[in-house]
């Protein structure tokens, strides 16, 4: 449970990027909600993906080359050596769910929180499913997979409704 704590610290440092992000984008994507114009929220929420995805990008790969050096100073070299693996796990779910842009604010900011529920409870699910049937077997390895494959659901499915619902693409590309 230590080693998993100390990758869920480590991965939580690296999902800064994309809540600071977000915290920008809120009070813009307001705005436009109450304009009603599709093109500027698709166009806003394109480029905040953009950013969070390359400012995820470049905290992962400077955590790839020092965060086991990192990990040695602050948690101990027992710790470092046991979670390092889990949290560039973790934090691997969140760069490709910052694929996909951040459109669950988006649909709990125009009134989709039933649907934002329902995909967040799908999350889950595959949160316990695929973290405990793997966390069992392999320990901080098999949850934190669990994590992200929940964290990139989330994501994909929340692209998938905002880009149904709204014809809003909220994804890098």
């Amino acid at each position: 449970i230590a080693v998993f704590r100390v990758s869920e610290r480590i991965a939580m440092f690296m999902q800064l990027p994309i809540v600071f992000s977000n915290i920008l984008l809120s009070s813009q994507l307001r705005k436009l909600i109450e304009k009603g114009n599709t093109k500027e929220i698709s166009s806003l929420m394109k480029s905040y993906a953009r950013i969070s995805c390359m400012l995820v990008s470049i905290t992962l790969f400077v955590f790839f080359i020092f965060g086991s050096k990192f990990l040695s100073v602050v948690f101990g070299v027992t710790y470092a050596n046991s979670s390092f693996l889990p949290a560039i796990i973790i934090s691997s779910g969140y760069l490709f769910s910052s694929i996909f842009g951040n459109a669950g604010m988006l649909l709990t900011m125009w009134n989709q929180e039933w649907s934002n529920f329902a995909i967040q409870l799908l999350a889950f699910l595959c949160l316990l499913i695929v973290g405990t049937t793997l966390g069992l077997k392999s320990g901080a390895i098999g949850v934190s997979i669990g994590i992200a494959s929940a964290s990139v659901l989330g994501a994909v499915l929340a692209f998938y409704v905002a880009l149904v619902k709204r014809r809003i693409n909220c994804a890098i590309y």
